[in-house]
């Protein structure tokens, strides 16, 4: 704790800590703090070892500090209010090692017509999807989100639920779960759920972002006063974001096997293999 004089002034300063953020707000008065190295809290007028992390909450008169770097999406979603939005994956589960995944053993897709255009834009199949089966090990059914390494998303009839309760234009067709030794259905239903909102949710402009790489995502005008509940990115429509209203409803029903990142920690680089969270500053 320190007091620090700027421009005649005397406020209390407070360190804070958050994990996976390096940046962000705090109080009524949303005050910017922000994971400082030492040489940005010794300009501020800190004091602290080569091999300590300094997180300052910073007076606002100093935002304009060409030392104090911090993201542009946590900021752009500050101003508006509040942040509410998470990049929605499959969360990849493991058992003994072993990734629990759901592996095609019919596929059906090919009978619809534009099968793949229809999901990548969220526009409703020209014919239902049917007779679709995949095999998996038995302890998948503790899971209501099945990761199949697939765009395909297999939902559990509570998640599916959950999500259709909000309002969330979607269509789902039943598949076969079979035990991936004896073949025998699971006593589990499962559904490929088809999500039909798409969203113009990133702004292009502002976020770092190409065909390959995508970094420091800032969310349109659009989209922040709109607020849908889940919809798939029509820049990137590998993306599907989720408001944190229905998160907060998913986590509190204990829905297993999804994984949420703000989208201000989400990050996407070409060659990696998966989307992930930003590395944290120190």
């Amino acid at each position: 704790m320190m007091v620090r004089e700027e421009a005649g002034k005397v406020a209390l300063m407070n360190n804070l800590t958050v994990d996976t953020a390096s940046t962000f707000f705090v109080g009524d008065e949303q005050w910017l703090a922000h994971n400082c190295s030492t040489k940005l809290n010794r300009s501020l007028g800190g004091e602290t070892g080569d091999n300590m992390q300094a997180r300052h909450i910073i007076l606002e008169e100093l935002r304009g500090h060409d030392m104090v770097i911090y993201s542009k999406g946590a900021d752009e979603a500050r101003q508006k209010g509040q942040i509410m939005y998470y990049v929605f994956k499959d969360k990849i589960s493991e058992s003994s090692g072993k990734i629990i995944h759901a592996k095609v053993l019919n596929d059906t897709r090919s009978s619809v017509p534009n099968y793949a255009k229809a999901m990548a834009y969220a526009v409703p199949f020209e014919k239902p999807l049917l007779d679709m089966s995949f095999t998996a090990p038995a302890n998948i059914i503790s899971l209501d989100n099945l990761f199949t390494g697939t765009l395909i998303s297999i939902y559990s009839e509570q998640l599916f639920q959950l999500i259709e309760e909000k309002g969330v234009p979607c269509a789902k067709y039943e598949v076969a779960i079979l035990e991936q030794k004896t073949k025998l259905p699971l006593d589990r239903q499962y559904f490929i759920f088809h999500l039909l909102c798409s969203f113009e949710g990133i702004n292009t402009e502002l976020s770092d972002m190409n065909d390959f790489n995508l970094r420091n995502v800032i969310l349109t005008e659009e989209c922040l006063q709109q607020q849908p509940i889940l919809f798939r990115d029509t820049a990137r429509r590998d993306l599907v974001f989720m408001h944190t209203d229905l998160k907060e409803t998913l986590e509190n029903h204990k829905v297993t096997g999804c994984e949420f990142i703000h989208y201000t920690e989400f990050q996407h680089i070409f060659g990696s293999m998966e989307p992930s969270r930003k590395p944290s500053k120190t």
